[in-house]
């Protein structure tokens, strides 16, 4: 175009980062272009000064809830809901992407207790649900289902640790000012997406439109699905009535967000009716947690404050269920932290080599099979993820306490 201000030609490109949750610090980086060759005379031969470049970094942020459930925010704060019903979890200011949790009374049968038996989530228009309360606690399992998704945006996927274990739900990102996220994972995973792919309907305005599923990337989980189950009844089973077409649809009558709040119980008190004392719970739980595999295996990366969360709450579930089944309800914390560490320090990978041996292996496969780097090869007549189980014995492959 006609020339103005010396300048006769213009190009303009655009560098953004990546979020990647590695741990790099504040750093300056330089972008060099090699000389032109171009038939534009103009461009031709033309070298453009190295471009400077200041990344800022921006530690990224996550939120639990689990067991009772014990809640952790995502500014680090804590506390717990012994409520039942739906609850609104997470919900952005910025896009519509949300997530909300079902709560039944799960657990003791002297003091009020709730666990997290489902949750749905949703990003812009692909909405999943992961619910197991469609039933009497113990007898119901999981279902994992895409309510919907987007035409041509969404990008669904799900994948499996663990034998199930451990399910992963990822999206790509509907903001059109954000770049894809890149989360390394140091635990083997199985995508089974397509064991998902079906035909859903999405409502456009009144033009309904026959879908199939594809893949997904922001994240969020659902861990601890073989935690050993507690021995409480549920008072929910004798509302529901379902056929097999409700669970699909998701279309249930939940009695949870119509009964009344729980209201507080009298303050919890030491011994617990079956006899046992703060003492000898801390001592259970410290000698659970601290010496479990996780906590060893990844000692480097766990801070002394999370694993002793993980020993409080442990006592806090010990107090409310009396039951000692409840042990292992707090290490899933340990586990998901450690891997979170272990991918921000991914460039110091070679310290934390029993850290990523753990994730992949757990309990280093019980001695019962070798770790490779797709997990546990058992030994014959051992099988499940971490080759704790005999063959010929029975396996539940989820139980009662989804945790998110």
């Amino acid at each position: 175009g006609p020339c103005s201000d010396g300048v006769c030609s213009r190009d303009l490109i655009h560098f953004s980062p990546n979020t990647d949750f590695v741990k790099e610090g504040e750093r300056t980086s330089y972008i060099s272009v090699n000389p032109i060759i171009t038939q534009n005379f103009l461009w031709n031969g033309y070298s453009p000064e190295p471009v400077q470049i200041n990344v800022k970094e921006v530690p990224p942020a996550y939120c639990y809830s689990f067991t009772d459930p014990h809640i952790i925010t995502f500014d680090g704060r804590y506390y717990e809901n012994y409520q039942i019903g739906t609850f609104v979890l997470y919900k952005s200011n910025l896009w519509p992407f949300e997530v909300h949790v079902r709560q039944w009374e799960c657990g003791s049968l002297v003091h009020a207790a709730s666990c997290v038996c489902g949750f749905v989530a949703r990003d812009g228009v692909d909405v999943i649900a992961f619910d197991m309360c469609n039933g009497e606690m113990h007898e119901t399992k999981p279902h994992l289902s895409v309510k919907s998704r987007h035409r041509s945006k969404s990008s669904i996927r799900i994948s499996e640790s663990y034998q199930g274990r451990k399910v992963t739900i990822s999206s790509d990102s509907t903001c059109t000012n954000h770049r894809p996220v890149h989360f390394r994972s140091f635990i083997p995973t199985l995508d089974v997406t397509a064991e998902y792919i079906r035909s859903v309907e999405l409502l456009k305005g009144n033009e309904r439109q026959q879908l199939t599923l594809g893949r997904l990337h922001r994240r969020f989980q659902s861990t601890d699905m073989q935690g050993t189950s507690t021995g409480a009844t549920s008072s929910s089973a004798q509302h529901q009535s379902l056929r097999s077409s409700d669970l699909k649809s998701f279309s249930y009558f939940f009695p949870e967000d119509h009964e009344s709040s729980v209201e507080p119980g009298p303050p919890l008190e030491w011994p617990t009716p079956s006899g046992l004392t703060q003492q000898q719970a801390r001592a259970h739980c410290e000698q659970t947690v601290e010496n479990s595999s996780i906590a060893v295996g990844c000692r480097l990366l766990l801070e002394d404050s999370i694993i002793g969360r993980a020993v409080a709450m442990c006592v806090a579930d010990l107090q409310l269920k009396d039951e000692l089944s409840w042990l292992n309800a707090t290490l899933p914390l340990l586990e998901n932290e450690c891997e979170r560490k272990l991918v921000q320090e991914q460039r110091r990978q070679g310290e934390h080599r029993d850290a990523v041996n753990i994730l992949r292996c757990p309990n280093l496969c019980n001695w019962n099979g070798q770790c490779s780097d797709w997990g546990c090869v058992c030994f014959s007549g051992f099988s499940s993820y971490d080759c704790s189980q005999q063959m010929g014995k029975t396996h539940n492959r989820y139980t009662q306490r989804p945790e998110i």
